[in-house]
């Protein structure tokens, strides 16, 4: 299998909500209990991008995974800490799209100057904390009976990537657009298989 890891762009949302919809009506792997209108969805993928990376991998033209970074807290002393999302298209796991997907969002996270990331998992999810502990990922905490989908509680289990040591006061925020693209680019590139 090989794949190219890109930058999503509004026009990506309606096959993304294709990868993604399943997760909603067939798993408790998200907590969403309905799959969002085409409109809604986009608006979504148009907010992230306002901030955050947004990214897909591609295989002969298809999406077949995409991760996304959001920002975790509202308030401005969160500014450095985000979380993650990943998923893959059916069939497509257990291939190394995920890993590579988020050592590209991590890699640009940190041009971001992103200190801490946080991932939510509907737990028990191995395969979800096995992907995030290969990345660097460490179990943060676990909340018992936070979800409630398809006749039954799930715990979320909280996993942080610290990205760096938080002694001095953090460079600022960059948001996603005012990144250089040439060097996003260039990390898309390093992580396509």
């Amino acid at each position: 299998m090989s794949f190219t890891i890109r930058p999503v762009t509004v026009y990506d949302s309606d096959e993304i909500l294709s990868v993604y919809a399943p997760y909603i009506t067939d798993t408790v792997l998200t907590f969403e209990y309905e799959v969002p209108t085409k409109e809604a969805f986009r608006r979504r993928v148009e907010s992230v991008l306002e901030c955050y990376p947004y990214l897909a991998a591609v295989e002969d033209g298809r999406i077949i995974g995409y991760a996304y970074a959001h920002r975790a807290r509202e308030r401005k002393a969160y500014d450095w800490y985000a979380e993650l999302s990943v998923y893959t298209r059916q069939g497509c796991s257990k291939k190394g799209v995920g890993t590579a997907l988020y050592s590209a969002l991590i890699e640009i996270l940190k041009l971001q100057n992103i200190q801490v990331i946080t991932a939510v998992i509907s737990a028990p999810n191995p395969p979800s904390e096995a992907l995030h502990k290969k990345v660097g990922f460490v179990q943060s905490g676990l909340h018992p009976r936070t979800g409630f989908k398809h006749g039954q509680w799930r715990d979320t289990l909280c996993m942080d990537l610290p990205v760096t040591e938080r002694d001095a006061p953090p460079a600022p925020f960059v948001p996603f657009p005012d990144t250089d693209m040439d060097t996003v680019l260039g990390i898309c590139r390093k992580y396509s298989i």
